[in-house]
């Protein structure tokens, strides 16, 4: 699971924010949870469910987060193992300041 914490710039946790994930031939990757319940300021942008639509290759997506005011972009670069079993984390943001 690759997930991505974030907050404001006082380090406080945000509410209400929409994110979505969207591959570069404009594929939206779903993961089957948004947000971890356990981890709080944390979202996912992509899961293990996710692994039949990538290969080994890197692949480059975008993780657009949205209030009710702004709407930021912050890129990712992401792949699967060999066995096609997990997904990988290539290049991001372990945090993002929104």
């Amino acid at each position: 699971m690759i997930t991505v914490e974030i907050t404001d710039s006082l380090n406080r946790p945000l509410n209400n924010l929409q994110t979505r994930t969207i591959d570069m031939f404009g594929n939206t990757i779903i993961p089957l949870n948004k947000k971890l319940d356990f981890l709080p300021n944390h979202y996912v942008i992509a899961d293990d469910s996710n692994v039949k639509f990538l290969s080994t290759s890197a692949l480059s997506v975008v993780f657009i987060v949205t209030d009710s005011v702004k709407s930021k972009n912050y890129n990712f670069v992401i792949n699967t193992d060999d066995c096609k079993c997990h997904i990988n984390k290539i290049d991001g943001p372990n945090k993002i300041i929104f």
